[in-house]
């Protein structure tokens, strides 16, 4: 054994550390070790938080779907209720305005036999006649026209009878009140004996108006296509309505509202509702015995303009 090698031992006797394990045992530094345990920290957190959230959304959103449940049942039956309770008054209405038709037709009845007992009673009854017709008191029929005003096919989309909507704003298209309102006024003037509206007999005291969406005549509801029935004499009556219509006519046609205008030779009008008398006064020479004796009319008032 020489002396270089009793002071060199050999390799296998050299003790490293096991620089391999620690390596695989370190991979990753100590930051990145950290912020993992953070984040797993921080999950059940964000968990619980994201399942409070859910649970509050799924609560809030079943209570609106159950109230939506709970109401839609009671307004359907409040609106059923409604339109049953407007049907059974309309009705009833309809029922009372044919009975009171019916008396009408019974005193003119009773008054003229009275009347006709007399030499003056004739004069006095056809005077009553004519006074009654004017006035809308009683049913009538005979030739006229026909004018039947219909809204614009651009605002057929929900159709109903409507100046403007609830918020205000103009429905272009639409007939409204004052349309109806000039058309009759323009029939008057035409010489039209009696007017109805939609089956409406006008008097003198009659107003076609708008509530709401809907107008009314005689606080009756119209719907459109909107017919007027004027007697009259056809010949006449048609030229002299184009001619006093003209506006209204014209601004018809400017919002493509149709207006169609017919010749007819058999026209019935019923009497008109709410004819009772409120001014009478002696007519100078009418032929009635006595002072203070009223007239046989409700006035001497002409049915002209409706407002």
């Amino acid at each position: 054994m020489s002396t270089d090698e009793a002071h060199y031992p050999r390799p296998s006797a050299v003790r490293h550390p096991q620089l391999l394990d620690m390596i695989v045992a370190d991979a990753l530094d100590p930051a990145y070790a950290d912020a993992a345990t953070r984040r797993r920290s921080r999950l059940p957190r964000a968990r619980s938080a994201t399942a409070v959230l859910l649970l509050v959304g799924g609560l809030a959103v079943g209570l609106t779907v159950g109230r939506e449940r709970t109401e839609a049942p009671a307004a359907a039956q409040a609106r059923t209720a409604l339109l049953g309770d407007a049907r059974q008054r309309t009705a009833t209405v309809e029922g009372l305005s044919t009975e009171i038709e019916q008396l009408r037709r019974d005193t003119s009845r009773l008054q003229a036999s009275v009347l006709a007992s007399a030499q003056e009673g004739t004069a006095v009854a056809q005077q009553r006649a004519d006074l009654s017709a004017a006035a809308g008191e009683t049913a009538v029929t005979g030739p006229g026209v026909s004018v039947s005003v219909d809204d614009a096919p651009a605002a057929a989309t929900g159709r109903g009878s409507a100046e403007q909507r609830p918020d205000g704003t103009v429905v272009t298209g639409r007939v409204a009140d004052r349309d109806l309102q000039e058309v009759v006024n323009a029939l008057w003037a035409a010489g039209a004996e009696a007017i109805s509206v939609g089956g409406v007999r006008l008097s003198p005291t009659t107003a076609i108006r708008t509530a709401g969406e809907t107008i009314l005549a005689d606080y009756r509801p119209l719907s459109a296509p909107y017919v007027l029935l004027a007697i009259g004499d056809p010949g006449a009556l048609e030229p002299a309505f184009r001619s006093a219509g003209a506006a209204i006519l014209t601004r018809l046609g400017q919002q493509h509202s149709p207006v169609r205008i017919t010749r007819r030779t058999d026209l019935h009008l019923p009497a008109a509702s709410g004819t009772e008398t409120r001014v009478a006064k002696p007519l100078a020479g009418s032929g009635t015995t006595g002072p203070g004796t009223p007239s046989a009319g409700p006035s001497t008032r002409t049915p002209g303009a409706h407002s």
